[in-house]
């Protein structure tokens, strides 16, 4: 959740001011930022389906939704949402990361850079978010460099990306967001 489209104090929308491409993205919550917790998620629970999602634009001057829903399920069946705003009042003008896992042996919620792990044997660990935010950068950019090198495989394929582009696509297609603005 992020209030990022939302007017500051000053009446500029923050996220338009960093990214000002933003306002003209056809496809904004779910393909600029649910589509890396949609990864996440499939890197935590397994391949996923699209069950069903909702999304809506509530700006007007942004061309794309701003909110959206998705629900999906397991293999297994278990379900699973995903869901963000650009419009919560209340919320900072950047998203922070929030994930809350919930199963019947443990659970676990990392919300404000804190892994809280609950059940049986809980614990809590604290996250610097800022230097871990520029090491995953550093890290991957590394390993890219690395592999284009050493001709060694890259941790991420083009198939897995391709399963999370999949995953998007059924949301828009769910959310009966497939065509904006009149497009055919």
């Amino acid at each position: 959740m992020t209030s990022g489209l939302l007017p500051d104090a000053s009446g500029h929308r923050p996220l338009l001011v960093r990214e000002p491409y933003t306002q003209f993205e056809e496809r904004l919550m779910i393909a600029e930022v649910l589509i890396h917790h949609l990864d996440v998620m499939r890197y935590l629970c397994g391949e996923l389906r699209v069950v069903a999602a909702r999304g809506a634009r509530t700006v007007s001057d942004v061309a794309g939704e701003t909110v959206a829903a998705i629900f999906l399920e397991t293999a297994s069946g278990a379900p699973v949402e995903v869901t963000g705003t650009m419009v919560a009042a209340g919320y900072p003008a950047r998203p922070p990361d929030r994930l809350e896992v919930v199963g019947n042996k443990a659970s676990a919620t990392f919300a404000d850079s804190e892994l809280h792990l609950h059940g049986a044997n809980p614990r809590n660990q604290r996250y610097d978010s800022e230097r871990g935010y520029q090491a995953s950068f550093d890290g991957a950019i590394a390993h890219f460099v690395d592999c284009l090198e050493t001709g060694a495989p890259f941790e991420t394929n083009p198939a897995d990306n391709l399963e999370t582009l999949r995953l998007v696509e059924h949301a828009y297609w769910a959310a009966g967001l497939q065509r904006l603005r009149g497009h055919s």
